[in-house]
């Protein structure tokens, strides 16, 4: 994803500390966030199996995370649970297999000459 060149940063491991009550708290950690002007890309990867809780967790960190952003989830293998598949879409995230992943780029770097807003 760095070497890419389609994000103006990108770091790994993001964690998100959170300020309750004068107390700096850990609550989260994010794999890899990848920022594009006003666009924040939360790329989560998993190696295991995929549940619900996961897909549930990465719907909440869009509604907090707002309108400009997006979510992707990296899997080593597209998941064969049907019910799964159906929450990943209804969510809007996007699913990339390990395989897919430098299809992805390609058509990410692609979608990114033809328009450099995105």
């Amino acid at each position: 994803l760095a070497d890419s060149g389609c994000f103006d940063e990108v770091k790994r491991n993001v964690k998100l500390i959170v300020d309750i009550a004068g107390q700096k708290e850990f609550r989260n950690e994010f794999d890899v966030v990848a920022i594009r002007g006003q666009t924040i890309n939360i790329f989560e990867c998993k190696t295991g199996s995929l549940d619900r809780l996961i897909i549930d967790r990465l719907r909440l960190i869009k509604t907090l995370s707002g309108t400009y952003s997006k979510i992707f989830l990296v899997t080593l293998y597209n998941p064969a649970e049907k019910s799964i598949l159906e929450r990943i879409k209804d969510f809007n995230i996007t699913l990339i297999a390990l395989d897919q992943l430098d299809s992805f780029l390609s058509n990410l770097q692609k979608s990114n000459q033809l328009n450099p807003n995105l």
